[in-house]
């Protein structure tokens, strides 16, 4: 039982200094050509990120430990983060709050490993974007049971 995780909560007055550190990694994605190299998807993805920032109420920055020796409990333990994330969501969702969890390339640049003083070892699993609904939920398309299920008999 290693327990992972680890979470930075980045509280609203804060994720400005995150905006500014955000288009810093995505400026070196589109400089090293990782991004293209058309002006316009630059400017869409810097806008989405800014607005998805400004509407959010808080972001929680998950990682974890990654065990350099063992490499079955380290995808052992990225799964066990990765269900850590699930369990905040449903429990968000639960209260009324909404949770995207985003795995952007964007979230694995250094400038943002420093930003969220990850010690050495810890690895970036994605940012939760946690906030009250600025529209209705109602209604949202999730794909069926049928679409995502294969029974085999």
């Amino acid at each position: 039982f290693t327990e992972p995780w680890r979470f930075s909560v980045i509280e609203k007055s804060a994720l400005p200094g995150l905006a500014e550190v955000t288009e810093v990694a995505l400026g070196e994605i589109f400089k090293s050509g990782g991004g293209g190299d058309d002006d316009r998807k630059f400017t869409a993805k810097r806008q989405k990120l800014a607005r998805r920032l400004q509407e959010s109420g808080a972001v929680m920055a998950v990682s974890y430990t990654r065990s350099a020796d063992d490499p079955v409990l380290a995808l052992e333990d990225y799964a066990a983060t990765c269900c850590a994330i699930q369990h905040i969501q449903l429990s968000a969702w639960g209260h009324g709050v909404v949770c995207q969890w985003s795995t952007s390339k964007v979230w694995q640049q250094p400038v943002l490993t420093e930003h969220f003083a990850m010690a050495d070892g810890e690895a970036l699993v994605g940012l939760l974007f946690l906030g009250y609904p600025v529209a209705s939920v109602e209604g949202r398309r999730f794909k069926s049971v049928a679409e995502i299920s294969r029974w085999l008999r």
